[in-house]
């Protein structure tokens, strides 16, 4: 599983756990992590980890074109048959 990913050169921390949806944490916080829910479904896992990283990517984004970014890139990558591959 996913421990790290860096976005702008800031190392943020990924948690996979079902106490929030999705949540990124505001840049100066420190450690920053970026939380995702393992509970959603499939595809709801997937526009929330994308909609999260666009938070870690452009903090000053509207929370409106980051909801129809998210959702039009997540649509998207599902349609080229991208999905979330766990652990075995």
């Amino acid at each position: 599983m996913i421990k790290t990913h860096t976005f702008r050169g800031l190392r943020y921390r990924v948690s996979i756990r079902d106490k929030l949806a999705g949540f990124a944490e505001i840049p100066g916080h420190e450690p920053r992590t970026l939380y995702v829910d393992p509970t959603l479904s499939p595809k709801e896992f997937h526009e929330t980890a994308i909609h999260e990283a666009m938070h870690a990517e452009d903090p000053d984004a509207c929370e409106q074109v980051v909801n129809r970014r998210a959702k039009s890139l997540s649509r998207w990558l599902w349609r080229l048959g991208y999905r979330r591959q766990t652990d075995a």
